[in-house]
């Protein structure tokens, strides 16, 4: 993981709030690994440190649900 930190940082297709400057990620729909991120700091830790338990489960229940279905095509 760290030589992936020092390479890699994360881009984030998610939906979410602003308050008072300060930005709520509710829901993160994808992410890829990229060169140049938007921001500083965009990496990997700080994406394992957004997401908790439940939103890991929620999405890992929805990719088992896509893979079903191409499963079943």
């Amino acid at each position: 993981m760290n030589l992936i930190n020092k390479v890699f940082s994360v881009s984030q297709r998610c939906t979410g709030t602003v308050d008072n400057g300060f930005v709520k990620i509710q829901k993160i729909y994808s992410y890829d690994l990229v060169g140049a991120p938007g921001f500083s700091g965009a990496t990997m830790q700080d994406l394992d440190r957004m997401l908790r338990e439940e939103e890991r489960q929620e999405l890992l229940k929805s990719r088992r649900e896509k893979i079903d279905k191409l499963n079943n095509l």
